[in-house]
């Protein structure tokens, strides 16, 4: 990671129903890389027709979620995912149980992905983080999901919907942030 300077933070979205994983990369955990990553899902959903109006984003209580502990407002996350007719739920304090889905990908990518592949650049990690997600969402059976791949489960929900749904391919967060503003304390995101 330090040779080619990969980034060290993971952004996972997760639907709970048919296990169908979205990610994306940084180099810090902030709010204004959380806006940039809930703007291009968003964008990759409605680009599908999704209806949005159904969704809850579930987050924990982290600063690059919700902003200030002692905030009177909304945060910039929360009232971007608003915006949109959807919820944002967060979870109850140290109930870390509440993300469980999320969790056990965490665990199967670490152990199928990155405890066996190494990367010799940065094209190279998000091409095989790419190739990966892929392999997850399209080809790899899922036990706790009677041995149905996300992409079987979407297609017997939803028979409409474009197989591409499944291929919202990773960006590093950090690059959507304006250079000029990146050191700065008030972070602006270009839009996906």
């Amino acid at each position: 990671m330090k040779k080619f300077n990969l980034p060290i933070y993971q952004y996972t979205a997760r639907d709970v129903t048919s296990g169908l994983v979205f990610w994306a990369f940084a180099y810090e955990y902030s709010i204004s890389n959380s806006v940039s990553f809930i703007k291009y899902l968003i964008h990759h959903l409605i680009s599908h027709n999704v209806d949005l109006s159904n969704i809850t984003i579930q987050t924990d209580n982290g600063s690059e979620f919700c902003g200030a502990w002692n905030s009177k407002h909304p945060s910039e996350f929360t009232t971007i995912i608003q915006s949109f007719g959807m919820h944002h739920l967060t979870i109850p304090q140290r109930a870390h149980t509440f993300q469980a889905d999320v969790e056990t990908f965490h665990n199967i990518e670490e152990v199928e992905f990155f405890d066996i592949e190494s990367f010799s650049s940065i094209d190279d990690f998000i091409n095989k983080t790419f190739s990966y997600q892929l392999f997850f969402n399209l080809s790899r059976p899922n036990t706790y999901k009677e041995n149905q791949t996300p992409w079987d489960i979407v297609q017997r929900k939803n028979p409409n919907i474009p197989k591409s749904i499944c291929m919202l391919k990773p960006i590093i967060l950090d690059k959507m942030i304006k250079p000029s503003y990146r050191e700065s304390v008030y972070h602006v995101f270009l839009d996906p």
